[in-house]
């Protein structure tokens, strides 16, 4: 870093900065009086630096995309090494310096001193977070050669995880029984859908004591990749870039039209899945997506006009995730359900469902079982049996679907702690019920019981299984 291109960077942009301090106190301590909370407060300042975080590199590197502009920043005594450490310091600094200071006098303003805790632990978070930010911002602000394209690919690429996160669960929660609530993790990747889920989970910890939630903060390993990737990038795109590159079409690999291809192959993704069930809809939808698709490439391009390339490209996602949709389901989501928690030694099934086909009558159960405990095989064997039949069940369109509601789920843990199980399976209304022999075996390891209409009683009845059949018998008698 070069201090002499720094005190530039502050001289020149000082009434910027007292703006943003001028603002970034505003909302703090406008939280704090309009909700008299002062964890509301300091979570307002923390999202408030993640966003200068975000804001800053496009404001500093906004010259890069300028022709005027790039001609007067390379004419300066610097290299460009010391231009992009020293923009990279100021858009870093600034965030972390505003919530210190924000941070210390919201904690001396709190007389019971219980924020001065939660205000060390968003401190040492917002520091990681922001050196992640600053640098995946700028390497893609600067993948672009001009600043709308620049301030899109940013938006682009913020939004990207969750795109990915949702098409990716609903591909696989729609192609198997298995639960992959896990894929939502994907956020964890990304700076600052990362920083955001760190922020309301630290809040949301230290503000009640109810709250049984994460305690853990998110791996901040899990991001280090992107960051490190980010910086790598730099050097080609900034230390190493041609000046002549502004106001230029973005046709980088990371520019466009890969972003258009990639948010094109994910909504693909989630449509594909259901053709089988509504292909009208799915074609309509197919073709309002092709349109969106030209016209990004138009805006693109900055020219009205398609070519072959354009097509061909959407024709090619499209046969790649129907190829993709069509092998996951004929492999049965290559056999995952075959493998049902493998490692886990508790497994906890709750099933709910009627009793005979659409005889109003439900029974409901849950159970937990060790794996370890041999008086619990029988059951176990039989709950397996049955879950291997309706996994079967379900991928069979001719039995896909019963008359009947009935759901059975399984949760899984290496620990008998309810913190700590998953959701690894869930079958809705596929294949056949439990049948009464099944559940009165059932019945001698847990509590079965039965919620069925009393007509002279008129209302809702629970009672136990055995006890329910009993009563049928002997009103048969």
């Amino acid at each position: 870093m070069n201090k002499g291109y720094f005190r530039y960077l502050f001289r020149s942009n000082r009434i910027s900065l007292l703006f943003f301090a001028v603002l970034y106190a505003l909302i703090s301590f406008t939280s704090l009086i309009s909700q008299n909370n002062f964890s509301s407060a300091l979570l307002s300042g923390y999202v408030m630096s993640l966003i200068l975080a975000c804001v800053l590199p496009v404001y500093l590197f906004s010259w890069v995309h300028n022709r005027k502009r790039v001609d007067l920043f390379a004419s300066l005594p610097y290299s460009r090494k010391n231009i992009l450490f020293s923009s990279l310091a100021m858009a870093v600094l600034v965030p972390i310096v505003y919530f210190l200071v924000i941070g210390a006098v919201l904690s001396l303003m709190d007389r019971s001193h219980t924020l001065w805790p939660m205000y060390g632990t968003l401190m040492g978070h917002l520091i990681f977070y922001t050196v992640c930010i600053v640098l995946f911002h700028t390497a893609v602000y600067l993948i672009a050669n001009n600043m709308l394209d620049g301030i899109i690919l940013l938006v682009s690429y913020t939004l990207m995880p969750v795109l990915i996160t949702y098409s990716v669960m609903f591909f696989l929660e729609a192609m198997s029984p298995l639960s992959f609530s896990g894929t939502a993790d994907i956020y964890q990747f990304f700076p600052l859908s990362s920083a955001i889920m760190d922020a309301v989970r630290t809040g949301s910890r230290f503000a009640s004591e109810d709250y049984y939630g994460s305690t853990y903060s998110v791996s901040l390993l899990k991001i280090l990749p992107a960051a490190i990737l980010s910086a790598w990038s730099l050097i080609p795109d900034f230390v190493h870039r041609k000046m002549e590159r502004a106001e230029q079409l973005s046709a980088g690999f990371f520019a466009y039209p890969f972003v258009i291809n990639v948010y094109a192959a994910g909504v693909m993704l989630a449509i594909c899945v259901s053709f089988r069930t509504d292909s009208n809809a799915v074609i309509l939808i197919l073709m309002a997506l092709f349109a969106v698709y030209m016209i990004a490439q138009f805006i693109y391009r900055r020219s009205i006009r398609p070519t072959v390339k354009m097509i061909l490209s959407f024709v090619i996602c499209l046969a790649a995730c129907a190829c993709m949709t069509f092998i996951t389901w004929k492999t049965e989501c290559f056999h995952t359900a075959d493998h049902i928690a493998p490692r886990d030694r508790y497994l906890q099934f709750t099933y709910y469902g009627s009793i005979k086909e659409n005889d109003g009558n439900n029974v409901s159960f849950s159970l937990l079982i060790d794996r370890n405990d041999s008086d619990q095989k029988e059951v176990l064997d039989l709950l397996s049996s049955y879950t291997d039949e309706i996994t079967d069940a379900f991928y069979h369109s001719s039995q896909s679907q019963s008359d009947s509601y009935h759901n059975m789920t399984i949760n899984a843990s290496n620990k008998n702690d309810d913190e700590t199980m998953r959701t690894v399976y869930n079958c809705f209304a596929c294949g056949r019920l439990l049948s009464t022999d099944e559940l009165e075996k059932i019945s001698q390891y847990t509590d079965v019981t039965v919620d069925y209409y009393d007509e002279s009683e008129d209302l809702q009845q629970e009672i136990p299984l055995r006890q329910f059949l009993k009563e049928n018998e002997h009103e048969k008698s």
